[in-house]
């Protein structure tokens, strides 16, 4: 059984709440990622996409580029340990329909992320029961695409909710 803390990312970034949305944008674009854990000192807080960011462009406030992240991330989060099989964490992401899962240690401190392309090139002997439910979960188009959702919306349940 492989776990997931053999192919995580460990140098993932992260934002505080207290940052502005154009810092975050601007740590996104540096990082090339669709999306960005949000931690009070290391702990997870939530999760800010571009999504999220495109949602709070249609809100009251133009000023969007000033906002505190904590205003517009996401508060209830999908996320995983690092002591987790790979079969749990692709699950997740196939029942959840997300790309980009936080990492934490049993502490619930962040230590990293994966992703669904670090799962794609690093899993040694996924199943191929596996490999066709994810192609039957995303497609083969949304495989290869940024288009999916990179975090869950506060109504869904499930285990590894914040």
């Amino acid at each position: 059984m492989q776990l997931i803390s053999e192919i995580m990312t460990y140098d993932a970034t992260f934002v505080s709440p207290d940052d502005t949305v154009l810092q975050a944008l601007r740590k996104m674009e540096e990082w090339n990622i669709h999306a960005v854990p949000v931690c009070d000192s290391e702990h997870l807080v939530g999760i800010l996409s571009q999504q999220d960011i495109a949602g709070g462009a249609n809100g009251p406030d133009v000023r969007l580029a000033n906002r505190k992240v904590a205003d517009l991330m996401t508060n209830e989060v999908i996320f995983c340990f690092e002591d987790q099989s790979v079969d749990d964490v692709l699950a997740q992401m196939s029942n959840h329909h997300i790309r980009h899962i936080p990492v934490l240690n049993r502490n619930r401190e962040l230590i990293g992320i994966v992703s669904l392309s670090d799962l794609a090139n690093r899993v040694s002997g996924l199943s191929k029961e596996h490999a066709q439910e994810l192609f039957r979960t995303f497609g083969s188009e949304q495989l290869s695409s940024g288009e999916m959702r990179t975090h869950r919306l506060a109504s869904d349940s499930a285990d590894g909710k914040f």
